[in-house]
């Protein structure tokens, strides 16, 4: 098959597929002041301090007067934390959330963090978090890890996990056991014999102990209007399970936060396994959505009336029924720059399939994908 087929009316080829179908539904290594990006490049570190001159003392001084406060979360300290500084940083994610207003910033040591609040405490894995606007959390510090210099930020070496296994059992490798994956009673294929925890033939929920994890790690809802600047920086999301909805690692409705420096893997869901966004138009740059799988539509990505701008992102060992690596419908007209397809896998548009949509696809590789 190519690797880029722009196809209309149900005709199949490759990669990218438009139709039209009826209604429903880092790695950042510290570098001096600067950050080594997943894909290569070095930018500016916003949380890593300069030298101090007078310049900066200025600036901490406006700061200072404006009330912002850095916020610290490593799930190695102590419970019991104010957060203020490494010493007494907060021991979960949660409790930086609630206590961050407009102008803050959240340090996020490396270390898992688990959800603690639903959305709707009348159902069950509702627990999620909620990114807050004009609030940036960063994720990749060393924290406790050195205390020498805790403020280090470096993402292969602390990596901060932000996880929906609200039991703490998951299966270990969960990008390998949904892309074998075939539900109750269904057969699995070859070589997925070790997921098959329980023997009786398929590889289900149970098998990777997902059915009990929670439907989404972020859950901006209508009515919450979260805004670009609410900032997500240098986390690994994963472990979300909407079995029956849409978006297992984020789901943005009517809400557009700015989403940078992530990997988003081993999440599942109905419509788009890694994200879901429902008139919504979240910023995604320099993230990579791996191992995700959508039962329906878009195993990495799912945009109805949606057009979020992605760029220099990778997609990659996605699956889904429809668009394993993005699925675009109903005037979801992205711009997607600079990105990678690559080895996602469904029935129809391997890399990307598209429903009434037209999204701008600019300087982008479509390789290895499979229908």
């Amino acid at each position: 098959m190519g690797n880029v087929s722009f196809l209309k009316h149900f005709l199949r080829r490759g990669n990218i597929m438009f139709a039209d179908l009826h209604p429903e539904q880092p790695h950042l290594a510290s570098a001096g002041h600067a950050e080594q990006h997943p894909k290569g490049g070095v930018t500016i570190n916003p949380e890593r301090p300069l030298p101090i001159t007078i310049l900066s003392w200025l600036f901490v001084l406006v700061a200072t007067a404006s009330g912002q406060t850095i916020w610290h979360v490593d799930d190695d300290a102590p419970p019991g934390g104010d957060g203020l500084t490494w010493a007494t940083a907060f021991d979960d994610l949660q409790r930086a959330l609630e206590a961050a207003t407009g102008g803050d910033r959240i340090r996020v040591a490396g270390g898992v963090y688990v959800p603690s609040v639903p959305y709707n405490p009348e159902f069950e894995r509702t627990e999620a978090f909620q990114l807050v606007n004009r609030v940036r959390i960063y994720g990749g510090y060393a924290g406790l890890a050195d205390p020498g210099d805790p403020d280090v930020r470096d993402h292969d070496a602390y990596e901060s996990t932000l996880s929906g296994d609200l039991s703490g059992d998951d299966v270990a490798d969960l990008a390998g056991f949904l892309a074998c994956f075939s539900g109750d009673g269904t057969p699995y294929t070859d070589g997925c014999e070790p997921f098959d925890e329980d023997g009786d033939g398929d590889v289900d929920a149970e098998d990777g102990h997902i059915d009990d994890n929670c439907k989404h790690v972020f859950y901006h809802g209508a009515g919450l209007n979260v805004d670009e600047t609410a900032v997500l920086d240098g986390f690994t999301i994963t472990g979300g399970n909407a079995d029956s909805g849409s978006g297992g690692g984020m789901y943005n409705g009517y809400s557009g936060p700015t989403v940078t420096n992530c990997i988003f893997t081993g999440n599942s869901a109905e419509y788009g396994g890694g994200m879901a966004n429902y008139h919504a138009c979240p910023t995604v740059t320099d993230c990579i959505f791996t191992g995700n799988a959508a039962w329906d539509y878009g195993g990495g990505m799912y945009n109805r009336r949606s057009s979020p701008p992605v760029e220099n992102c990778t997609f990659t060992e996605n699956r889904a029924w429809y668009g394993g690596g993005m699925f675009n419908r109903y005037g979801s007209d992205s711009a997607v720059t600079d990105c990678t397809f690559r080895a996602n896998t469904s029935d129809r548009g391997g890399g990307m399939f598209n429903d009434g949509s037209d999204p701008i696809v600019r300087e982008c590789t479509f390789a290895g994908n499979s229908v």
